[in-house]
Order: C-alpha cells, then structure tokens, then sequence
C-alpha cells in the first residue's frame, strides 16, 4: 500500500520543516534557495525532451489529459495551461524543468543508496491536488508526485526555474518518495516531515559541487544556522527536552517551540557536519542492507531509535553512544553494550575515560563535580555551574598550582596566571589552575571555571583558552544547556556518596559522627541548580532507607551566585530536616527529576 503525503506550502509543512511557528517569508526564502546550487541551465537550449500525450489517474481517481516530457529518471506531465504561449513554459523551461528534477533524483538516489519503489520514471504530475489549490502530494517510498495545476504555482515554477532553482514544494515531495526507510525510522505520522527536513537542509548545507564534505568548524556558520533553526529551544527549557518528553510520539513540548520533526533533522545535520557526507551514505547503505536482509521491522519507537543509533555509527565506523546522550536521545541497554564492544577505540566526540570510577584527567572538558566514567553526563556542561578544562599548552611554564580570590568588590577573575577562558565567547570565572603532575611531555594543567549564567545554550559551543604572553590557544567544542545535571555536591567531589553538608546556623559539618537532629537546618551545595532556582520550581526528597519513604523536603532558602559574585558555580541550599525523618540514620537526598546523585545524609 502507498501512503501519500500532502504539503501545503508556507503553512503547516514549513511549521514541521522550521521548528518555529512559520515566519512565512524567512522560511520560504531558505527553502527557496536549498536547491539554488544544483543548476546552471545550460542545457536551456538544448532540444526539449521526448514527449508524448498521456492519460492520467491522479491519486484520487481523477482522469487527467497530460503532455509528458520525459527525462534520464523523472516524467513531467504537464496540462495546457502549462503550455500556453506567454503564459506557460516554453521550450527552454521545459527542458530545464526536467534536467533538474534529473539532477535531484539522481542525487537524492546517491546519497540514500536506494531509488523509490515503483517501475519507469518518477512521474510528476500537474493536477487538482485538492489542498485548497495549492501545494503538492507525494508517495512515502515509492514513485509520484503531483503539484497543484493552479496559477500561483505556475508562476512558483516559473520564477525558480529563472533562479536556477527548484520549487519548495517539488523538492518536498520528492523527499517524500525518497523515504524509503520509513518504516525502521519513522513512529509517529508526521516522522514523513523529520525526513524532508533533514533532506532539504542536507542538500543546501553539502552540496556535491566539489565542496569540502565538511566545511571547518569556524567557517561552517550556515550549517550553524540551520541547525540552531531546526533545533528551536530544545537546549532552553525547563524542564530539560528529551526525546521521550518532546519527540517520542510526535509532539508535547510545542508550546516551548520544540518541533518533534525539526529535532530529528537537526539531529541528522549535526551528525553530518560532524562525520561528513560519508558518513551519511554509508549509514544508509547500512540501513538499506539491513532491509534487504532482514522481514522483521523494529516494533516500537525504542526499537526504532536503536535502529538509527546503529547504523549511525556504522556511517560514522565510531561508537556515537555519548553524542546521542548529549543529544537527549535514548539508546538501549542492550545497544550500548553492542557498540562498546564493536568500536573499542574513543570517539573524538567523547573525551577519554578509564571505565570504570571517575573520570580521568586526560585532555578534555568535564563537567563539575566529577561524574562517573559510564555518565551520560560527564561532559555535558551547564550555565552557571562548574567545570574543568584539562588543557595542553606547550611551552607553557607555570606554578603547579594558582587558586583564585575575589578583589575587594567581591568579584572573582576572568584572568588566571595570564590564562582566559571563554564558552561561546564569553569570558568565565577562573576558580583555579592545577599543572597535571602525570603529564611527561606536553605541560597540561587542570582549569577549573564557572561556566557563565548567561552562555548560549547548544552543541559544538567553542570553548577557548588562552595564554596572553605568547597568545597560544587551545579550543574545543562543547555542549551547554540546561541538560539534567542539577545535582549536590558529594564531599568526594562527586555527585554520589556522603553530602557536603552543615549545620546552616552553627556551620559545623554534618557527617556520621556528627548528624543531624530533627527539626535542623541543613545547607547542602548544588550544582546546576540555576535554571530551577530561577524558575522556583527545585524540589529536594529525602528517601528513609530502612522503608523505603520518600520525603519532600522543605527547601527555606535557595540562592545562586551572581554573574561575577561570590564563589561562582556553587549554589547555596538550605532544607529543613522534618520529624519524621529524626534518628533515620543514612537517608539518601536527590533532586526531583535530575539523572545524578543521589548524595547521603546523616540524621
């Protein structure tokens, strides 16, 4: 059975394209321009194509007499409107029409390693499409296309042809008919609209006209772009978007301007910008193989997300398990321990890590405190927290250790021993700077820093540190949101194991030979906390190991550094201790809805 996907132009399949409520004309000139690169009409006084008369079915069983100009790969069916002296398309434009509707075909073929389901030519009709007269309906997987036969589209074609470009609305479809994976990618019915999205931008961001596949990252501010375009505010909210809450089944974080299809299109770009167009077709070799050998489609979402995940890393030939959890995007259980095992060596994407405990210090940016080795979370940084930056500088000769301290005004420094740290450009506060004994070669010293309240939120964010005397650099790309890192600190200097806590009136530490009472004041210190503190919505459980009762903490006071205050990145929480809870001994305390912790308190 064909399924058929409609598009009406400039409304709701620009809103599923963009990720935005439809800022019409912004959005129509980017996708006006997508296929800007492909043409140079050349061939425009080249003889027409070969055509005859057809009579035409239409999708909904309409009986059409068309003139059909056929191509290497495509057939353009067009009415007599269309042909009309002065008011249609003349010779020229005809056999640019079909020249380039070839040229598409044949590129969109390349790079999903597979052509739609269907024998003959890719048939593109100009009918009554019934969408009010306007936009187009195309197959999902198999050959057919049909545009509206209406004069506004006429003189849309029109006008791109002269552009040397293609109509929004027939690229579109034509990415519906590519779509021949949908039954292992897609799980909720407007997934069509994640496919063409990524479509559309791929080819406008990568076009094969001997371009480098990847441009580098400090020239690539289009594809930059584009993806912060698709991805919306998924790195802004609060709570934090993941894929369950937001894309799973099709929608449910629309009002925060996150736009499931969107998502996944920027998902697929960010992964092409970083592996390359490569990269791209050989997972879709892999996922066209995998149809090819296989009767059983994945059955659920989860199934269906492992299935990306796969064949993703198969294109990338890398384990891409750390660039899906940075991205909110779940992976199996099962499919973590198969790709672990199939590409031992590190990902570049992922900094190293010993396995099993913290992790190392080995060059690479890790958020505070220290997470475990297997965290999801271990280098993803957040405003307004804690981090290290574990930084090569040769020639760099420093003391083995400079701690920073506020001037007078109580503000602390964004220069260290010569050394400036910047997240998106902007200058942080160094809390430190530690020379790593254990590096024989290279002098690499530990930066610690507070990420900046106000750092723009996303991935590949350039974080740069720099040595003013000799003016040598050293950058990396990070992600920054407000990703679920919100956590106490241990005093391990992790976010596991017995609290960092104390009595908020006497200031005597809390621990197993001094606990606390019912009824106490108890400051415990966060990490991450900004975005729930600001929007008043942090709450704190503690659990009674003994029953297993959760209680919810009465939280007095909450308060987070200032931009340049105070000891930056750490935040100051005070709960009280409920009489419930008096002589509970180890109580287990943790942030409602963090993936960290939790910490132990003694009571």
């Amino acid at each position: 059975m064909k399924v058929i996907s409609t598009s009406l132009p400039y409304t709701r399949a620009t809103q599923a394209l963009s990720g935005f409520p439809a800022n019409l004309n912004a959005i129509r000139i980017i996708l006006l321009l997508a296929f800007g690169f492909l043409l140079s009409f050349a061939a425009a006084s080249a003889q027409t194509p070969p055509s005859q008369t057809i009579t035409y079915t239409s999708f909904s069983k309409q009986t059409y007499q068309l003139r059909a100009f056929s191509g290497r790969y495509v057939q353009i069916a067009l009415p007599d409107s269309w042909l009309a002296p002065d008011t249609g398309l003349d010779s020229a434009q005809i056999t640019a029409f079909v020249s380039s509707t070839d040229l598409l075909y044949g590129q969109m073929s390349a790079l999903v390693a597979a052509e739609p389901a269907g024998d003959g030519l890719l048939r593109i009709a100009v009918v009554d499409v019934g969408t009010g007269g306007e936009g187009g309906i195309g197959y999902i997987g198999a050959k057919g296309v049909e545009i509206s036969n209406s004069a506004s589209m006429l003189s849309e074609v029109r006008a791109q042809l002269a552009r040397n470009s293609i109509s929004e609305v027939l690229t579109h479809e034509m990415a519906h008919n590519f779509d021949v994976y949908n039954a292992y990618l897609s799980y909720y019915p407007e997934g069509v609209h994640a496919w063409t999205g990524f479509l559309i931008h791929y080819f406008r961001e990568f076009p094969p006209t001997g371009i480098a596949p990847v441009l580098p990252d400090d020239q690539s501010t289009q594809i930059d772009s584009s993806i912060r375009l698709l991805l919306g505010s998924w790195y802004t909210v609060i709570p934090p978007a993941t894929w369950s809450n937001c894309v799973r089944t099709g929608g449910g974080c629309q009002a925060q301007g996150i736009i499931a299809p969107s998502e996944w299109a920027a998902l697929m770009l960010e992964y092409t910008k970083r592996h390359g167009r490569a990269a791209v077709q050989q997972a879709m070799r892999a996922i066209s193989n995998l149809k090819a050998s296989s009767t059983t489609l994945p059955a659920t979402p989860e199934d269906k997300q492992d299935v990306l995940v796969d064949v993703l890393a198969t294109g990338a030939n890398t384990n891409i398990v750390c660039e899906m959890d940075a991205w909110h995007w779940p992976v199996s259980a099962a499919k973590r321990a198969e790709l672990a095992q199939k590409y031992p060596s590190q990902n570049p994407y992922c900094g190293s890590s010993t396995g099993e405990g913290t992790l190392t210090e080995a060059v690479g940016v890790y958020a505070l405190p220290l997470r475990s080795a297997s965290s999801p979370t271990g280098r993803l940084l957040s405003a307004g927290a804690l981090a290290r930056a574990v930084v090569p500088l040769p020639g760099v000769e420093l003391i083995d250790s400079f701690a920073a301290r506020p001037d007078a005004q109580g503000n602390w420094p964004t220069s260290l021993n010569n050394l400036t740290l910047t997240v998106g450009g902007k200058l942080t506060r160094i809390v430190a700077v530690t020379r790593v004994t254990s590096a024989t070669t290279t002098p690499t010293y530990r930066i610690d820093f507070a990420v900046p309240i106000d750092a723009t939120g996303g991935i590949h964010i350039p974080l740069v540190v720099t040595y003013a005397p000799t003016n040598s650099s050293w950058t990396s790309l990070v992600s920054v949101g407000t990703m679920p890192l919100a956590c106490f600190w241990g005093v391990n200097g992790t976010p596991t194991g017995d609290a960092l806590a104390q009595d908020a009136d006497t200031f005597v530490a809390i621990n197993a030979s001094h606990p606390a009472g019912a009824g106490a004041r108890v400051m415990l210190f966060g990490n991450a906390t900004y975005g729930l503190l600001y929007y008043n919505i942090l709450k704190v459980h503690a659990r009674r190991l003994s029953d297993n009762t959760d209680f919810l903490l009465q939280v007095e006071n909450a308060g987070y550094p200032s931009a340049t205050q105070f000891f930056p990145g750490i935040d100051q929480i005070i709960v009280r201790i409920p009489t419930a809870l008096s002589g509970a001994g180890r109580v287990e305390v943790y942030i409602e809805g963090s993936s960290e912790g939790p910490v132990y308190l003694y009571l």
